[in-house]
């Protein structure tokens, strides 16, 4: 895997840590501090579990790491473009209310709206709670699995998004950096002593010529936003007040940045729970325990007692990232060949 950093760096005085484009951290190092002091990215590195903080790091050199252009959506439609040229066909938005189950064997789905879709193996990459609770009604769980449910997470990382559309040209600036506060600030009903910017000058298709997207990310409550919810002019202003407390301290670093500011969009965990139907607005989380495990033999990958049944995605995993959901999709039609006694194979055009 090659040489890995063996400490963690502090701030050169400038109050900010970099990142280059090829991950090395650069600047003036004043001391060597414990994993806190890593300049996290839009999660603290203390959040990875065991060794997966100092593993991360590792893929930058080998370019084993980094960004697919046009993000996880040219990603996905690759991917849809492949499955369509080899015969499959896709039905958007058609919601899934029930996986049909005969005799423990999954047969095809029910949709919302009443239609049935038999098939041979059903495959979910919905998000977990959804898939065993709602659509199997929990019938095939066992204690790790109800245990794991029972006890969501809150609190989780990069549960809020506060993006600004800039007019302008940041090709100057780095693509990803951790600003140290001059001091810290409450924002939602925590103190925050950093932010963990991602400016997108790398990737040419997500703003016309000469403007940038700048997204700020947060870990985040679901209980604080659902409160919030209640009552929807208390929402919008929670989060107009966030979105512009982001931009005044964002302007200490990049001054002059509030006037250049188009747009602005602020993603809360509910947010993410209305357009992507996951439940909570979650993402999967490590189950407790399992450390590094799930990265090699996967969470719910199947479910116990029930056959021509497969999850995929990260939930399957208990993990997240891109790279994680393609490689599980892959994993489950493996495990499809094998049950069928036959040999998984690609075939590049």
């Amino acid at each position: 895997m090659g040489d890995c950093p063996k400490s963690a760096t502090r701030p050169s005085g400038d109050g900010e840590v970099r990142e280059d484009d090829t991950g090395a951290v650069r600047g003036e190092v004043q001391e060597s501090v414990s994993e806190e002091g890593i300049p996290d990215g839009p999660v603290r590195l203390s959040e990875y579990p065991d060794d997966g903080a100092s593993q991360l790091p590792c893929g930058f050199p080998q370019s084993h790491t980094g960004w697919p252009k046009g993000g996880s959506l040219a990603f996905a439609r690759a991917l849809e473009s492949r499955y369509r040229s080899l015969g499959g066909q896709i039905e958007y938005n058609s919601r899934v209310s029930k996986i049909l189950v005969e005799d423990d064997r999954a047969v095809g789905v029910l949709l919302a709206d009443g239609s049935e879709h038999r098939a041979d193996a059903v495959i979910s990459a919905a998000d977990g709670h959804t898939t065993i609770f709602d659509m199997l009604f929990g019938a095939y769980t066992d204690d790790r699995i109800r245990s794991y449910y029972t006890s969501p997470p809150d609190h989780s990382e990069m549960s809020l998004q506060v993006s600004y559309g800039v007019a302008g040209d940041m090709t100057g600036e780095p693509h990803s950096l951790t600003y140290f506060l001059k001091s810290p600030v409450r924002l939602m009903d925590r103190e925050v002593d950093r932010l963990n910017v991602e400016v997108f000058n790398f990737d040419p298709t997500l703003a016309p010529p000469g403007k940038t997207v700048v997204k700020v990310m947060f870990g985040s409550r679901y209980s604080y936003w659902r409160e919030f919810a209640q009552d929807r002019r208390r929402y919008e202003d929670e989060k107009a007040r966030i979105a512009g407390s982001v931009i005044g301290l964002l302007e200490e670093r990049f001054a002059g940045i509030s006037a250049q500011v188009e747009m602005t969009d602020v993603a809360t965990s509910l947010t993410t729970e209305r357009y992507t139907g996951n439940w909570q607005g979650l993402q999967a989380w490590m189950p407790p325990g399992a450390g590094l495990t799930a990265m090699t033999q996967g969470f719910t990958r199947t479910l116990p007692g029930l056959r021509n049944f497969h999850m995929a995605g990260h939930w399957a995993e208990a993990m997240v990232g891109l790279s994680t959901a393609a490689i599980s999709g892959r994993k489950a039609i493996e495990r499809m060949c094998e049950e069928d006694g036959k040999k998984f194979r690609t075939v590049l055009d």
